[in-house]
């Protein structure tokens, strides 16, 4: 039988997650998230006529060094942040 919860209840588990500290965190989330986007323009420092890897394989914007082709995405930090969420990336 499941468990009834009364508006006390749901109120103090709410109040005990603090929502405030919970918004901060899914917006620190989003903004690591779009710095680590896939690059959709050009892929970086991909060759132009290196087409097949530039549509398979997007690079993070974020990650990698000046002159390489880029970290493939979903990047580690995608992906960590993606478990966090129960989520696994392609």
């Amino acid at each position: 039988m499941p468990q009834e919860f009364t508006a006390a209840d749901v109120a103090e588990h709410i109040a005990r997650q603090d929502p405030a500290a919970t918004l901060r965190r899914i917006a620190a989330h989003r903004r690591i998230l779009k710095r680590h986007s896939p690059q959709e323009e050009g892929m970086g420092a991909i060759p132009p006529d290196f087409i097949e890897y530039r549509e398979i394989s997007p690079v993070c914007e974020r990650c990698g060094q000046p002159g390489e082709y880029g970290v493939v995405w979903p990047c580690d930090d995608v992906r960590d942040l993606a478990e966090i969420y129960g989520v696994s990336p392609s």
